[in-house]
């Protein structure tokens, strides 16, 4: 088997093991990934070294035969939390990195155009280990560009029905008022660049292009996720949900005597956002040490049971997302399914080496996307304090 050959054969490998993926209708697993992984990690060595053999024109010609292969296929595995959005992802944009990694222009090749980075948006009814970031909770819709401009339109329930009761025959039936407010939104675009760098490093130093777009990928992703939690809706910021109007709030509670005022407000939070909100509660979101310190006085009442609950991310039977998006201090408990993270262009990796960049034989990459948040029940959350007593 020549080299060309062998190439083939490992694109084919990586190719199955995503259309296995797809035909069960499922996200690819870690091994899967892996596996995956390595054999595009082994088409890049192959292609290097037929590379170095011979950089005539056959040789890249033969490469380009490559490209046309794999076009056309997208996967439709779902995407669901962190974990899960990560395979999901890697499998959407599996095409279009095999014809990167199939292409002429070497390790260049592979930062041309746009490449997706993976996605952590999902659907939280089916996450399959506990959601590690906000967005892990929140379902996420990307709405492809229809020539209709970037702004978005949707209702806002301010009230739900209520008042249906037993009625006779010929008696006049209740009315439930369900109350609606039109929203218009717009996307707004996330980005980061990096610095100018040497553009020798893409072909001296192997993967250094995909550290880059995942590590600025990252960054986009906290800082979506920071708007999610607390954007003021000014400027380009689009509002959270700490700042919409009409969420609910728990002040600190001691009604109790023994117990810790934290877990008593976090609970009363929990009890409005399912009786006032009108459905049960799917997650909290605390800052790292208001956890910390929640944890902790579990602990001290129960140690064994409680060390265990708090290993689990648990708090009154719900999943506790820890983000520094939240102010200390500050907690959030609510349905998160009712919002939607709307996405257009979501997390794409650009490189641009025109200009000044040329003229220094320097290259940058850019990652952004577009995002708007809906909030559909706002009266779903509720906000409490965490505060000490002065």
């Amino acid at each position: 088997m020549n080299m060309k050959e062998q190439i083939r054969a490992e694109l084919d490998k990586a190719k199955a093991i995503v259309a296995t993926a797809e035909k069960a209708g499922r996200e690819m697993t870690e091994q899967e990934i892996s596996d995956a992984d390595t054999h595009l990690k082994t088409v890049k060595g192959l292609r290097s070294q037929l590379e170095a053999a011979d950089g005539s024109t056959a040789v890249k010609n033969a490469l380009d035969a490559l490209n046309g292969e794999f076009a056309g296929t997208k996967s439709k595995a779902p995407s669901r939390g962190y974990k899960a959005a990560r395979s999901a992802s890697w499998a959407k944009s599996t095409d279009e990195i095999l014809r990167a990694v199939a292409s002429s222009g070497g390790a260049k090749a592979l930062t041309s155009g746009t490449v997706d980075v993976p996605a952590v948006i999902g659907d939280p009814g089916e996450i399959p280990a506990r959601p590690h970031t906000v967005l892990d909770l929140i379902v996420g819709r990307d709405r492809p560009a229809d020539g209709n401009g970037n702004a978005i339109q949707y209702l806002r329930q301010t009230q739900r029905p209520t008042g249906a009761a037993a009625v006779a025959d010929g008696a006049l039936k209740p009315t439930g008022i369900a109350t609606f407010t039109d929203v218009e939104d717009r996307l707004r675009t996330v980005a980061i660049l990096s610095e100018p760098l040497p553009i020798r490093y893409l072909t001296d130093f192997r993967g250094l292009t995909d550290i880059l777009r995942v590590q600025l990928g990252e960054a986009v992703i906290t800082a979506v996720e920071d708007l999610v939690v607390s954007g003021n809706g000014s400027g380009e910021n689009f509002t959270g949900i700490l700042q919409t109007s009409g969420i609910q709030t728990q002040a600190r509670s001691t009604s109790i005597a023994g117990l810790d005022y934290r877990l008593e407000t976090s609970l009363k939070a929990k009890t409005k956002a399912d009786e006032i909100g009108g459905t049960p509660a799917t997650g909290y979101v605390l800052n790292p040490t208001d956890w910390e310190n929640i944890t902790l006085a579990r602990i001290a009442k129960n140690p064994a049971n409680e060390a265990e609950e708090g290993a689990k991310h648990l708090l009154h039977d719900l999943p506790v997302v820890t983000s520094t998006a939240i102010a200390l201090g500050t907690g959030l408990v609510g349905d998160f399914s009712t919002l939607e993270l709307v996405t257009r262009e979501t997390d794409r990796v650009d490189i641009d080496t025109a200009g000044e960049l040329f003229t220094k034989n320097q290259f940058r990459l850019r990652v952004e996307g577009r995002y708007t948040l809906k909030v559909g029940r706002p009266n779903a959350f509720c906000r409490f304090d965490l505060t000490p007593a002065t």
